[in-house]
C-alpha cells in the first residue's frame, strides 16, 4: 500500500474543505453585513412620509414591511415641541393602465384624503425614474430595545 499517495490525497482533501468553509464563511459574513435595500414601494412611501413631516431630517425609520401591494413604515421624528412621536404609514399601490398608482395611504390607521394621495400620485413617474430615490433600508438593530431611547434623554 502506498501511504504517501494516500496521505497526499487526504491532505489535499482537507485543504480543499478548509478553503471551501472559509469561502462560505466569508460569503455569509458579507451577506449579513451589507446594507439592505428596499423596493420602489418602500422608496415612494418613504418620500411620501418625508413630505408629510415638518422636519424630515430628523426622521428615523424603525421598521419596514413590504408586500407586493403595499409598503408599511414605522417612522419616528422630532417635532417642533421636541417630542419624538412614532407614526405608521401604510401606502397601497396598484398597476392601472401599465402605470404604478398609489391608491390609498393610511397614517396611524386613519386614511388620508383622496386629494392628498392623488396629488402625490402625479409625481410617481418622476420619482420612479429618479436615481436619487433613497432605497436604503434602516440597519437592523437586533432585539435590544435600548436603541429606541431618544438621544435627548442622555443629556444632563
Amino acid at each position: 500500500m502506498n501511504y504517501q499517495a494516500l496521505f497526499k490525497d487526504k491532505l489535499l482533501l482537507a485543504l480543499g474543505v478548509i478553503v471551501l468553509l472559509c469561502g462560505i464563511g466569508g460569503f455569509v459574513y458579507y451577506d449579513m453585513n451589507k446594507p439592505e435595500y428596499g423596493t420602489w414601494r418602500y422608496g415612494l412611501c418613504r418620500t411620501f412620509a418625508e413630505l408629510q413631516i415638518r422636519f424630515p431630517s430628523t426622521m428615523w425609520i424603525t421598521q419596514v414591511i413590504e408586500d407586493p401591494k403595499y409598503a408599511e413604515l414605522y417612522v419616528s421624528y422630532l417635532n417642533a415641541h421636541g417630542v419624538r412621536p412614532t407614526r405608521a404609514y401604510k401606502c397601497n399601490y396598484d398597476f392601472i393602465d401599465g402605470r404604478i398608482h398609489m391608491t390609498s395611504v393610511t397614517v396611524d390607521f386613519d386614511q388620508l384624503s383622496d386629494e392628498v394621495v392623488a396629488k402625490f400620485d402625479q409625481t410617481i413617474p418622476f420619482l420612479i425614474n429618479d436615481p436619487d430615490l433613497n432605497l436604503e433600508l434602516p440597519p437592523w438593530e437586533g432585539m435590544d430595545i435600548e436603541h429606541l431611547r431618544p438621544d435627548y434623554l442622555d443629556r444632563h
